[in-house]
């Protein structure tokens, strides 16, 4: 229950975010928006902050659908393409303003957004890159290290270029093209 409780405080302040902006909405408006007490949402979270860091944690709970989708592809590339390919999307689900935010906080903490170091979707990852180099599906100047870091880097700087541009591309669309050129050259 508690869990449950915790998603559904996160995803009625994200929508309050993406309706009135981050800045604009206060602990109150999210507590009266969940019916709940303010200590209820300090039990959860710590304050607005925490809950906007926590964000992509809800990313991690839509997982079984992913796996599905990774098993079906042939190639490590496309397979590496689906997990990563659930941070763009969320990112353009939620809107600019909110991913803004997201990335600010992330400075802030001196963290990444995408793909942090303490998720085991990153395991997946290094797993899957370690696949392709075994399986030389990847070229032989990738380290694992080196594609690894490549591809944060990328998702890093194409999501802080679609915040900058205030989402005038297709953040999915551009990310899948550099992803699978990358992977691929």
């Amino acid at each position: 229950m508690a869990d449950s409780m915790k998603l559904q405080i996160l995803e009625k302040a994200t929508q309050l975010f993406k309706d009135q902006g981050y800045t604009n909405v206060s602990i109150m408006n999210i507590c009266n928006a969940c019916n709940i007490s303010k200590t209820t949402f300090y039990y959860h979270y710590k304050s607005k902050h925490d809950l906007i860091i926590h964000y992509f944690d809800k990313t991690h709970h839509d997982t079984e659908e992913i796996f599905k989708s990774v098993i079906s592809k042939s190639s490590t590339a496309e397979q590496i393409w689906i997990v990563c390919r659930l941070y763009f999307q969320t990112s353009m689900d939620i809107g600019v303003s909110i991913t803004r935010e997201i990335y600010r906080e992330y400075l802030y903490d001196k963290s990444s957004p995408v793909i942090p170091d303490n998720v085991y979707i990153k395991d997946i990852i290094i797993s899957l890159i370690k696949k392709g180099i075994n399986n030389k599906e990847f070229p032989e100047c990738w380290s694992v290290d080196k594609l690894y870091t490549t591809l944060i880097s990328i998702s890093n700087g194409l999501t802080l270029q679609w915040i900058m541009q205030d989402g005038d591309f297709d953040l999915v669309e551009k990310a899948e093209e550099i992803f699978l050129h990358t992977l691929k050259c």
